[in-house]
């Protein structure tokens, strides 16, 4: 593989021989990976549910396609970036969703595949949860009482999910000063 003056790659299948090239395949690295590993490479991580990785572009404009917004590039990328730094913006309209200097600034965003399995679960589980919707107000009715409850056990699930990762987090990180303290009141104890 060589470079040739304009800068692109050359796939020659047999060594040259002078000016000679017996094939010659111009090639470019196309990206096909899940939405948060995009997001990860393009400087956008946790922003997938607000902004586009593409573009600037925000979920509330992505209703109306009568605009398009310009593809983000590696360099808009770092420059917008540089930016917000420098101007140190904290406003989520003038973020766009960057957060993070671009991982692998040699790979285009729009050389990143779209992943058409994520857009299809994605709108089955949009489906599904409106079906839902539609049964537990039309079908099963449920009453007020019902509903404040179910949404209370989501809450109340969601915080249990949180308090376990920071229970495993403080395990992780102090697990060995808890031991020690054990340690040390046990002898404690014994000595007594």
């Amino acid at each position: 593989m060589e470079k040739d003056t304009n800068g692109t790659l050359d796939l020659s299948f047999l060594p040259r021989t002078g000016n000679n090239i017996i094939c010659n395949v111009t090639n470019r690295v196309l990206v096909a990976r899940d939405l948060k590993f995009f997001a990860q490479m393009l400087s956008c991580e946790n922003m997938s549910g607000s902004w586009c990785m593409w573009c600037r572009s925000h979920p509330s404009e992505w209703s109306s396609l009568d605009r398009c917004y310009p593809a983000w590039t590696i360099e808009e990328l770092k420059s917008h970036k540089d930016r917000i730094v420098a101007e140190r913006l904290k406003e989520p309209r003038d973020i766009c969703g960057v957060v993070s200097y671009p991982v692998w600034d040699f790979i285009e965003p729009l050389h990143y595949i779209f992943p058409e399995l994520h857009a299809e679960i994605g709108l089955v589980n949009n489906v599904l949860d409106k079906f839902f919707d539609w049964v537990e107000d039309h079908v099963e009715v449920a009453s007020a009482e019902e509903k404040l409850c179910h949404n209370k056990m989501i809450i109340f699930d969601t915080e249990l999910t949180k308090a376990a990762d920071k229970l495993e987090r403080w395990k992780t990180l102090h697990g060995m000063e808890l031991a020690e303290s054990r340690n040390r009141l046990s002898d404690m104890q014994t000595a007594l």
